[in-house]
């Protein structure tokens, strides 16, 4: 490949460039002299480096460490098997590269036969992403417009892409957790989602002879990473892609009306169903949990008494982890959990093993833990259903942690465990109407586990209705996604944006409420409010006139939205508020809520948030005057940094004494409790 690539390279008419190549082949004098033998023949040598890579092969470290080894202002990116086609590709590159609104620029290369073999990278196209354009004759004109503009997108291919460094640097480089595919194109996100916009240039300078070097094989790693980046868009639609188009074809042609979801040929991959989420309680769901929710009081006193035979201080080595499915780590009550055993295995050699709660699809959870928390990746996991036969090989461990009410049941009946815990982060009952699983739902809570809880209201509620003893601790956010630092100065502008979280399919979030109160909101003010919800569960149909719907957005783009907003609303009438409230107010957002004690402890009327009446015109009421009035905003907006200030800004402070309380948990309540 070298032997075509370099001496093509030498006629690039560039003034000053030099060529770092990274060879993870034998180091060997022969192989060196070969080099020196290349170069020297060519009528204008090249600034050339070998450098020499004996470590496992990473597509990404291998370009991370080459570029950190050079110094040169702008970064090209070239694959092995690549071959130089016009002298002046390389001016044309450096060119866009330059222009400060520009991330990723990639060219429009030509395959061995001529024709295209990339034109950008279109995300969902046949899956998770493909090349726009190959396999098509150069120079022709197509329906999506003709081959030969420049045109914008999400990412490019690193077989030929230029980057200015210190875009390079700010972004991180690739991301290491791609082994082989797909860095390429999370570097064009990461560059959209810091607002740069990537390009192809169309000159054809170079030509690629894919999968030469790498063969066509994708590690399956690679797969479930790209999942956790690329789902936002495969969802919600390439915004540099006509949603008119088929993306089951490179060359641009009408999508028809049945064509499936780019999440079939995703979940065919992962071997996972990605459906729209409407919560039910039907009754064969209610059988399925009787069957497996068994408890008598046998049980609980069992518990009970393995607690009082444990006295004293136990140090803490294992954890097993008792959770559900995992349909998204970074949110809520999974992350917190995540969160904990995270820190538990950072700072004091923890070794955590995940007991879920799913059909066996190890690949796809232990993506997700590298996702959310890299230092998981490796952590033992053990699938299960719930019945007492999958739970019966449950390994020992020196302490068991319940994550949802089912899972209460599972940690009450395992065999081999020092002590039981139960992770409330939420007045699970209230997630169902009365019935069997509001029964089950409650009856968890009254199997002696030692609670561990967020928040300590939810300490006081565990104890006062059920006679549970446990201790509490205080959330945080995450200070690197929900900050205000760069917030926009929205606060005298004449138009307000009101932003709501939209979950139509969840009870919880009461969008039976929250829809017509918008649709009120803005036929009161008009043009002078801007609503705008996220979430990956709404549909068209799901939202009123006059409502800007971002879908899914990464984690990081939260924070990024909350700071261009002036008015948040979170709506809950459950004994949490949930991590909304708290994330839109470290980001400077005055949160509009329902009058619901259980957010005392966070949210202040008038200082920080307006608590509404649980009625649509009293949501209304709230919002709209909210959104009018923008000194109270600012005002409110001061509160709300002030209180997430006081005690919500650090997950390492409130997760700091949670070890103690797991190796002896008696002293722990006790210290507690003599502080209330």
């Amino acid at each position: 490949m070298l032997e075509r690539c370099l001496p093509s390279l030498a006629t690039t008419d560039y003034p000053s460039f030099n060529v770092l190549v990274v060879d993870n082949g034998d180091h060997t004098p022969a192989n060196e002299a070969w080099y020196h033998q290349l170069n020297d023949a060519l009528p204008t040598p090249l600034d050339l480096t070998v450098t020499w890579w004996d470590q496992p092969f990473n597509y990404s470290q291998v370009n991370n460490v080459a570029a950190a080894a050079t110094t040169g202002e702008v970064l090209l990116f070239l694959n092995d098997d690549t071959e130089v086609l016009t002298a002046n590709w390389l001016r044309t590159m450096v060119g866009w590269a330059v222009q400060p609104e520009i991330g990723l620029v990639g060219m429009q290369l030509l395959a061995p036969d001529d024709t295209i073999q990339h034109g950008g990278v279109v995300l969902g196209m046949n899956g998770f992403a493909d090349h726009l354009f190959e396999g098509m004759v150069p120079g022709v004109d197509t329906m999506f417009g003709p081959t030969w503009w420049v045109r914008n997108c999400l990412s490019v291919t690193a077989a030929c892409v230029a980057v200015r460094r210190d875009l390079f640097d700010q972004l991180g480089g690739f991301d290491e957790k791609f082994v082989l595919c797909g860095s390429d194109v999370v570097l064009g996100l990461d560059a959209a989602d810091a607002g740069y916009r990537s390009v192809v240039v169309p000159d054809h300078g170079m030509r690629h002879l894919e999968s030469a070097t790498r063969g066509t094989s994708v590690p399956g790693e690679d797969f479930h990473a790209s999942w956790w980046r690329y789902q936002k868009y495969l969802r919600g639609g390439d915004p540099y892609f006509s949603p008119n188009l088929s993306l089951m074809n490179r060359t641009p042609v009408l999508r028809s009306f049945d064509e499936p979801s780019p999440m079939v040929k995703v979940g065919d991959v992962l071997n996972r169903s990605f459906t729209v989420f409407r919560q039910s309680s039907t009754a064969a769901e209610s059988a399925h949990l009787a069957d497996t929710c068994r408890a008598t009081d046998a049980t609980a006193e069992a518990v009970a008494a393995l607690h009082a035979a444990t006295t004293g201080r136990v140090e803490v080595r294992t954890v097993n982890w008792h959770v559900p499915d995992i349909d998204s780590p970074f949110y809520g009550g999974i992350n917190t959990a995540l969160r904990i055993a995270d820190t538990l295995a950072k700072d004091h050699g923890v070794t955590n093993r995940f007991i879920i709660t799913a059909a066996p699809n190890e690949a796809f959870f232990r993506s997700a833990l590298a996702a959310a928390f890299p230092a998981l990746t490796d952590c033992d996991l053990m699938f299960v259903d719930g019945s007492p036969a999958s739970l019966a090989h449950t390994p020992p461990a020196d302490v068991a942690i319940a994550t949802l009410w089912t899972t209460a049941y599972q940690v009450a009946a395992a065999t081999g465990i020092g002590r039981k815990f139960y992770l409330i982060q939420d007045f699970e009952p209230m997630f169902y109407p009365a019935g069997t699983n509001y029964a089950l739902c409650e009856e968890g809570y009254r199997l002696n586990l030692y609670g561990l809880c967020n928040t300590h209201r939810l300490r006081h509620l565990y104890a006062d209705r059920y006679d549970g003893v446990g201790w509490s601790f205080m959330p945080a956010v995450d200070d690197s996604v929900f900050h205000a630092r760069g917030r926009t100065n929205v606060d005298h502008n004449d138009i307000a944006t009101v932003f709501v979280y939209a979950r139509p399919g969840h009870w919880r979030n009461c969008w039976e409420l929250a829809a017509p109160a918008l649709e009120q909101v803005k036929r009161r003010l008009g043009d002078k409010v801007r609503i705008v919800t996220a979430g990956s569960w709404a549909g068209s149909d799901d939202l009123g006139s006059g409502v800007t719907h971002l879908g899914l957005l990464d984690y990081a783009e939260t924070g990024q939205l909350y700071r261009t907003c002036d008015v948040g609303v979170a709506l809950t009438v459950s004994e949490h508020p949930s991590y909304l409230p708290l994330e839109l107010m470290a980001c400077g957002v005055p949160v509009v809520a329902f009058d619901n004690p259980a957010g005392d402890w966070i949210l202040h009327h008038g200082e920080n948030s307006l608590r509404a009446r649980r009625t649509i015109d009293g949501l209304a009421d709230a919002i709209g005057d909210l959104a009018a009035d923008a000194a109270a905003r600012k005002a409110m907006s001061a509160g709300a940094l002030a209180t997430i200030a006081e005690g919500f800004s650090n997950w390492p402070a409130a997760l700091g004494d949670i070890y103690d309380y797991l190796c002896d948990p008696d002293a722990a309540i006790a210290t507690q409790s003599g502080s209330d």
